[in-house]
């Protein structure tokens, strides 16, 4: 499953590198990243703290394209 980005950010947000890049077996580089969203409703409580979320993702370049690949809360393991 991937999605494009557009660049396009609601709440201009900056997403979060949380992980070190991996390597997979053909070279290429993952990397984990955490968002947090502001959806733009007035009185919303995000407009006013972090936003939602955090939401994570994995990124990498394929074809000379960036990918992403939104993950679930059941496949996200928190160490620590």
């Amino acid at each position: 499953m991937t999605s494009r980005n557009t660049g396009r950010r609601r709440g201009g947000l900056s997403p979060a590198v949380i992980g070190e890049q991996e390597l997979t077996a053909d070279g290429h580089a993952i990397t984990l990243v955490e968002r947090h969203i502001r959806c733009g409703r007035s009185g919303c409580h995000c407009a006013e703290s972090e936003g939602h979320g955090p939401y994570y993702s994995l990124v990498w370049r394929e074809n000379g394209r960036v990918r992403t690949r939104y993950l679930r809360k059941a496949e996200i393991r928190h160490e620590g």
